[in-house]
């Protein structure tokens, strides 16, 4: 049956005879009255006709022919009604190649039909909508349409009738994302850039950070981790190559030229990429790309806006993603399914400052400034029913900034006034987010408030206060309450102008930056107490590595030409390393992703911690051992190989004494008569006490 169904099949699309004549002549062969006369091409006429007339490919596959099973067995005279019926049911997913004509079903010795039919398309896709859409359509009561490609059934046909296993390839599995959390012992990685060069270290505490990976010309502006730590993003005039794995493999390319910016998604699952219109492109020109990371797909181009980069903001599983317009008078939230708007049309607003979303929930905050004698305003929006959940209005404000809680659970809106034309002062809108309605509290600051920042994991805050233009600020530390917010402690005549948090809270660092002198202050929240404190001169930027039990700070190229390096101090504010590097540009520790315990746990875990310690505190002795012996096995190496050049250079002073002798006429170089002893007596004034009598 199957080899029937082929014939038919080519017989029912065999193409025309074609003539061909060998000929230059251009006459219609019907003037010569019969078959035309043939002439003689020399090899030149022939190349040169191959090249203008190349041979005519013909199309042998079957992509648009559709086998249809399951029809009903009729006679010759209800075979033509039977065509018909099929030919308006095909034809309604796409053109049937002929009409009812196109509908070829075979027929037996006796005229009946065979119970199948092959139907063709003029189109692939319009037989792959057939295939989709009629596969299961019922016809009768005993006829259920099964619709399969001609392709299949040729290849279900070539299925040898004896089975003959299959040899499987042995398994290679992918890189590791998770590689370096996994080796021995545990530590972290941090990136750096300087000059043409892109080095990888591993953070060691006990002795200096070992490479990992280098590479001249990584990239050509800088690189740039995933929010999780699996790839390492490097910049090129072509466009993004990401690396990942422990051979630090190119995993994935996307084409942008002349590409600035990128962006990654929150869990690594798309990317943003931005260029610079060229001079001459059109004011609409699309320039940002929104790419989905696995499969390297380019889903979508938007044109830039004027707010800030990143463009888009994304909510916290990746599901959306939302940007304010060109105009900034709206807010369009995408599906990042189907990059489509959500309730295809945005979100109107007077005018738009700035927009985030809750780290942890999908609620988008909007803050829209204050005009003439419109007051401003902050509006929490749920995504993705739209609505407003709750809002807040502001009045005479000259500025205002959202601050969401790492964990979700606080939203700050910083506000500022003016006190005076040349004074400001600020005060908090505090939103309770887990709380029935999210009431809110207000926190009034008589001064201008100069940083912010919330504790990871905890319930406190900080902020940096100053009553008017001095380097002497103060620092105070507030918790949210049960009821209202509460001031824990507040420090006087402090040179700080940041704030920086470790990740898991408890502790913090005050610096003073720029015209401060890079003045570190390592401070230990739960004790209201300094632990240590450091400088570090012409320091441009700082960070916690992601255990909490690092800090780096480094002078980047990009801000200052000289004592670029960067230095490393323990929590406590103890400097383990000092590196400098000419042209240090870039320094970032490598996130880690999220941990994969669950909330009860972690709680087990930090009731049991000092028994859990002591496994690891031996482990972190037998490292020290490790190291110890290794720096001591160092040394005592470095001392035979000083002894062995003493002794060298002693050996050729002794073999070249004769030569200095005959060089000096005989004089001996230790005769003490050829010396003269001069002695000079230095006073220096230590201190002076006046004192009356």
């Amino acid at each position: 049956t199957a080899v029937a169904h082929t014939l038919f099949l080519c017989l029912c699309l065999q193409p025309p005879p074609t003539r061909v004549y060998a000929s230059n002549n251009t006459m219609d062969p019907a003037v010569f009255g019969g078959a035309p006369p043939v002439f003689q091409e020399d090899g030149k006429l022939r190349e040169l006709k191959d090249k203008l007339e190349p041979e005519v490919q013909l199309d042998e596959s079957f992509d648009t022919v559709i086998v249809i099973d399951n029809l009903p067995v009729v006679p010759p005279k209800k075979l033509e009604k039977l065509r018909q019926v099929v030919a308006k049911v095909c034809g309604a997913c796409g053109t049937v190649q002929g009409g009812a004509e196109g509908v070829h079903m075979p027929v037996d010795d006796d005229g009946q039909s065979m119970g199948f039919a092959f139907v063709e398309y003029s189109a692939v896709d319009e037989a792959v909508t057939a295939m989709r859409k009629l596969d299961g359509y019922v016809l009768g009561k005993e006829s259920t349409f099964r619709v399969t490609s001609y392709n299949d059934f040729e290849a279900v046909k070539e299925v040898e009738d004896e089975y003959v296993e299959k040899e499987f390839k042995e398994y290679q599995p992918k890189f590791n994302p998770r590689w370096w959390l996994k080796e021995a012992p545990p530590r972290d990685q941090y990136v750096i850039g300087y000059d043409e060069m892109t080095e990888v270290h591993w953070n060691e505490a006990m002795r200096k950070p070992e490479p990992c990976y280098s590479r001249k010309r990584w990239t050509e502006s800088f690189v740039i981790w995933s929010p999780h730590g699996t790839y390492i993003a490097t910049m090129h005039m072509q466009g993004i190559i990401l690396w990942a794995g422990k051979d630090w493999a190119n995993v994935a390319r996307f084409e942008h030229p002349n590409v600035k910016l990128i962006d990654f998604s929150p869990c690594e699952n798309f990317l943003v990429t931005f260029s610079p219109p060229e001079e001459h492109a059109p004011k609409d020109a699309k320039t940002v790309i929104v790419w989905d990371i696995r499969s390297g797909k380019k889903l979508r181009e938007f044109a830039p806006t004027p707010a800030p980069w990143p463009m888009f903001r994304w909510s916290h599983d990746d599901k959306y993603l939302a940007r304010i317009s060109k105009s900034g008078h709206n807010v369009a939230v995408y599906d990042s399914s189907t990059l489509e708007l959500l309730g295809k049309k945005p979100l109107q607003f007077r005018d738009v400052r700035e927009i985030f979303f809750s780290p942890t929930d999908n609620i988008l905050s909007v803050s829209v400034p204050e005009q003439g004698d419109t007051p401003a305003r902050v509006q929490l929006v749920s995504v993705p029913s739209m609505k407003e959940v709750r809002s807040k209005t502001l009045f005479n404000v000259v500025s205002c900034n959202i601050h969401w809680h790492p964990d979700g659970d606080y939203l700050a809106v910083k506000v500022d006034r003016l006190k005076s034309k040349k004074q400001k002062v600020s005060n908090f809108e505090l939103f309770r987010m887990r709380e029935n309605d999210i009431p809110i509290e207000t926190l009034e600051i008589t001064d201008q408030v100069l940083a912010f920042a919330w504790e990871p994991k905890g319930i406190r805050f900080g902020i940096i206060h100053s009553a008017g233009q001095t380097n002497r600020n103060k620092v105070s530390f507030y918790k949210m309450g049960k009821k209202k917010v509460q001031l824990i402690k507040t420090l006087e005549n402090k040179p700080v102008n940041m704030l920086l948090w470790a990740p898991n809270g408890h502790y913090l660092v005050m610096a003073g930056l720029g015209s401060l002198g890079g003045v570190l202050d390592f401070f230990h929240a739960d004790l209201m107490a300094t632990m240590g404190t450091g400088d570090h001169v012409m320091a441009t930027d700082l960070a916690w590595d992601p255990s909490g039990q690092f800090l780096c700070t480094h002078v980047s190229a990009w801000r200052h030409k000289l004592e670029n390096g960067y230095n490393i101090y323990s929590f406590r504010g103890d400097q383990l390393h000092k590196i400098l590097k000419g042209g240090l540009y870039q320094f970032l520790w490598r996130p880690r992703p999220p941990t994969l315990l669950t909330a009860e746990k972690r709680k087990e875990i930090k009731d049991n911690l000092k028994e859990i310690s002591k496994e690891y505190r031996k482990d972190e002795e037998d490292v020290l051992d490790v190291h110890m012996r290794e720096d001591r096995e160092k040394r005592i190496r470095q001392h035979e190989e000083f002894l062995e050049t003493v002794e060298r250079w002693k050996r050729t002073w002794e073999e070249q004494e004769a030569d200095r002798l005959a060089l000096r006429g005989g004089v001996p170089e230790y005769d003490e008569a050829n010396f003269v002893e001069i002695e000079e007596v230095v006073e220096e004034v230590v201190d002076v006490t006046q004192e009356k009598i």
